[in-house]
């Protein structure tokens, strides 16, 4: 069973508010980063496992995946699909 992936509005806020930064530069990479974001988040209910615990915090809820120059973390995910 997957797990269900929700946003909470800040961090709906923080995509957006990454996605406005990135494009004053380029609207293409912005869209890119904003897509390759979303495509991870997604993964997420499925493989809830996937990626690495974050070792500053240590707990294995909490993991990131290195997509580019920052991690992406998430947390609150149970420790075992279903």
């Amino acid at each position: 069973m997957d797990l269900e992936i929700s946003w909470s509005p800040e961090a709906t806020e923080d995509l957006e508010a990454i996605a406005e930064y990135i494009a004053r530069d380029s609207g293409f990479y912005a869209r890119a980063v904003v897509t390759e974001i979303l495509s991870v988040s997604r993964s997420i209910g499925e493989f809830p496992l996937i990626g690495r615990i974050v070792p500053e915090i240590g707990d294995e809820h909490i993991r990131e995946q290195d997509k580019g120059s920052e991690p992406l973390k998430d947390s609150d995910r149970p420790a075992r699909p279903g």
